[in-house]
């Protein structure tokens, strides 16, 4: 940033030895840089400080702060041990506190001043570096004056102190069982700051050798994208694609690392394909935390199904990436890291841990052992972590807290639904009532693109769709519309599961809307759907009816 500052000679104590003359030199932008570095994890650190389109210096004052967190010189160091390369023997800084270190000169005799005013001025030199992101910034007290101690009107560039990038050696394979069936499209992705263009992992045609889609957002079938000459696809830190492929999809070589203490991937209205570009696993409680989410991270299986997920695994693993529904309509995903260190790991904050809380203690452990993981003291938190865990009412792992001032009676009647289709669980959803909530909890359904059976919530006419869907236990109606898809002429078997002690006040019944019949869930929880010929889908409604 940028800082233009004039201000008053009472500032600068030191210039008052100095006879005060009219006007200040005339200059063409004259300027006061910090230069940005890039440092291993465990070293000293020397950040230059520069100037430039001055004429004659004839004093300095220069007040600079730092994240005593990131960056620490030793205790009780004077001049010789926090600067270094002045120009003049007489340069003088000292350390008010931990976090600001203070430089000043000026010429005594009033005839001696700095003549080249082009030139590192000076470094300071930081004992011990360790890890994440630090700015290097000048205070607005900052005056460097001519020989008459009139301050220059300078412009001061702040610059900071980050992880040195190191290159992440990458081997990802990712194998199809056949091209025929749509449910072995993969979700992929490419660790570190990877730009490298989507033709370059797969082999053959676009079209007959492989497909790759990736996601706009929109809803239903127009939120995939094709890969083609026309619309070039490109790898990015933190974003994937989808890819059927006759052969192989592979990436053997090198990539840069992320370096950031607060990894950013921008985001688009709607569905998400996202990834984790880091050497390690970050929770997605955590991630939520940050960004003020309730909806889950979803991943797609190798059986063409999807799940949810606690943790976006590191995309070094298995190259993987994930679905996400951006309901607040957040511009980009923060991911809460750790600077890298010896061994070139980072590890998200817990949630639990407020921002620089126990940071000291583990940082000095880490300053004997030079590895693993480090806690970073400039996460970022928006709003209530608590609340944004909780989901409106809801706890951390997604179901409704019993009311704990009513011992042993439950204030919850929650119904999972889950589709079988030859066999195999292909899809559920999440339905009931609640005394804790004062308006629907909802979360949606991944979009169903190559999924054989699709099983969700339907929303008002049909849109949008919700793999969960929790009301009130006032609420009138209690029922949920719910929509399966399947093969023609094919069977599903619903199955219900739920805590049968939760279901003294109702009880659920599932009707088939075409044909009106009904099937009592508490007493058969298994039924076994018919698709029609035509179209393969059936409506249906659960209906929560009092007993």
């Amino acid at each position: 940033m940028t800082m233009q500052r004039v201000l008053p000679l009472g500032t600068l104590v030191l210039f008052a030895m100095c006879v005060l003359a009219g006007g200040a030199f005339a200059q063409d932008n004259p300027k006061v840089s910090i230069e940005s570095q890039e440092e291993t994890f465990g070293g000293p650190v020397d950040v230059p400080v520069k100037i430039s389109g001055f004429d004659d210096v004839g004093a300095i004052s220069l007040t600079i702060t730092y994240d005593p967190e990131v960056l620490s010189y030793p205790e009780g160091a004077d001049t010789d041990e926090l600067i270094s390369g002045a120009p003049r023997g007489d340069f003088a800084a000292n350390l008010p506190e931990p976090g600001e270190v203070r430089i000043s000169w000026f010429d005594g005799s009033g005839t001696d001043p700095i003549i080249n005013g082009d030139q590192v001025l000076l470094q300071l030199t930081f004992d011990d570096y360790e890890g994440g992101t630090s700015p290097v910034a000048f205070d607005v007290e900052s005056e460097i004056a001519d020989p008459q101690s009139d301050p220059y009107n300078a412009s001061y560039q702040d610059g900071e102190v980050r992880d040195e990038a190191s290159p992440i050696d990458v081997s990802l394979r990712r194998g199809f069982d056949g091209t025929a069936d749509p449910t072995n499209y993969k979700l992929v992705a490419l660790p570190g700051q990877a730009d490298v263009p989507f033709g370059e992992t797969v082999s053959g045609r676009q079209g007959t050798g492989w497909r790759g889609f990736r996601e706009s957002g929109n809803e239903g079938e127009t939120g995939l994208q094709e890969c083609s000459v026309e619309l070039s696809c490109a790898f990015q830190a933190g974003q994937g694609f989808w890819v059927l492929s006759q052969d192989d999809w592979s990436f053997e070589g090198t990539l840069p690392e992320v370096v950031a203490d607060g990894l950013s991937i921008p985001l688009h209205g709607g569905w998400n394909i996202v990834s984790n570009p880091l050497r390690v696993d970050v929770g997605w409680q955590d991630v939520q935390a940050t960004n003020g989410l309730t909806e889950p991270l979803w991943r797609w299986t190798d059986d063409g199904r999807w799940e949810q997920v606690s943790t976006m695994t590191s995309a070094t693993e298995k190259g993987e990436a994930y679905y996400l529904f951006n309901e607040p309509g957040l511009d980009s995903l923060e991911i809460p890291t750790v600077g890298v260190g010896a061994a070139g790991m980072s590890s998200p904050l817990p949630v639990s841990q407020a921002p620089g809380e126990g940071l000291r203690e583990a940082r000095s452990d880490l300053r004997e052992s030079r590895s693993g993981p480090r806690p970073d003291s400039r996460t970022r938190s928006r709003g209530n972590p608590e609340a944004s865990r909780a989901g409106g009412g809801l706890s951390g792992d997604g179901h409704v807290p019993k009311d704990s001032s009513h011992p042993g009676t439950s204030t919850n009647q929650l119904l999972r639904i889950h589709a079988e289709a030859d066999g195999k669980r292909v899809a559920a959803v999440t339905v009931g009532l609640s005394s804790s909530l004062d308006e629907p909890h909802t979360y949606r359904a991944p979009p169903g693109y190559f999924a054989g059976t699709t099983f969700y919530i339907a929303g008002e006419n049909g849109s949008p769709k919700f793999a969960r869907r929790v009301l009130p236990a006032d609420s009138r109606p209690r029922s949920f519309s719910l929509l399966l898809r399947g093969d023609p002429g094919s069977d599903v078997q619903l199955v219900a599961t739920g805590h049968a002690d939760d279901w003294e006040s109702h009880r659920p019944v599932l009707v088939e809307r075409e044909t009106g019949q009904t099937h009592e869930l508490k007493s058969d929880p298994s039924v076994r759907i018919s698709l029609p010929e035509d179209e393969g889908e059936a409506s249906l409604l659960l209906r929560l009816v009092e007993n």
